[in-house]
């Protein structure tokens, strides 16, 4: 059994009025929602269960889901007041209840190609590709140690001696890797610790301070919706090579 959680709890302030009485998930990119496109490229990639963190209008999530029997909505509360992380956090005790093999972290302001999909393997990961949109900005640049480990997330390159690759906001959870349960629960605790140094804390910045997650690239398309600007270069240069 595969799970994958959605992170989907932000304003999406940078959106503007857009966003204001709607997730933005709930943006169209071509003719669904994001969130759609990607709940239904999970479920017929094999995912088990979906599991979408809310936040903003989380009632919106709440009825959009209910034609899905296996996709579950976890509000975060303090979704104002947090950052990703403690949507992670939410998400990855919530999944306890379940015997997995993989848990999959995903944003919910991204299009990828399904493909992408089916080349994550069983292993502690985070899907990497060469940068794709240099005229837009806010890439999120992942360093790696020599055995390709992530340790390092920056929106500054010049903070890393190589910044080739860039976060495409899909990650992978394997319990295969992991010993046992304590390990699962290491992770949460870990969370827990970074929550109460910060919690505005991104997920990523967890995934990057264990150093046990590798850089897996894709060259398949995707892009990131951070803003209008984003958005109409996706539906520009990327919505039409996807599949």
């Amino acid at each position: 059994m595969n799970i994958a959680t959605i992170l989907a709890a932000g304003l999406g302030s940078r959106f503007g009025d857009i966003t204001k009485y709607v997730p933005k998930g709930m943006i169209k990119i071509g003719e669904e929602p994001m969130i759609e496109t990607s709940i239904e490229k999970l479920l017929d990639a094999g995912y088990s269960k979906v599991l979408l963190v809310t936040g903003h209008c989380s009632d919106v999530y709440d009825s959009f889901t209910k034609k899905w029997e296996n996709v579950d909505t976890i509000k975060n509360p303090f979704y104002e007041t947090t950052g990703s992380l403690f949507s992670l956090y939410l998400a990855m005790s919530y999944a306890k209840r379940y015997q997995f093999n993989n848990l999959t972290i995903l944003e919910s302001d991204i299009i990828y190609d399904s493909r992408i999909l089916k080349q994550i393997p069983s292993i502690n990961c985070m899907l990497t590709s060469k940068p794709k949109r240099f005229d837009i900005g806010d890439e999120c640049w992942v360093g790696m140690d020599d055995q390709q480990r992530i340790t390092q997330i920056v929106k500054d390159a010049t903070k890393l001696n190589d910044s080739e690759l860039e976060m495409v906001g899909i990650s992978n959870i394997s319990m295969n890797t992991i010993d046992n349960v304590n390990e699962y629960e290491r992770m949460l605790n870990e969370s827990l610790e970074m929550l109460s140094d910060n919690n505005m804390e991104d997920y990523e910045q967890l995934l990057a301070s264990n150093k046990r997650f590798t850089s897996q690239e894709t060259k398949y398309e995707w892009a990131e919706m951070d803003n209008v600007q984003h958005m109409e270069y996706a539906i520009d240069n990327v919505l039409s090579k996807l599949k």
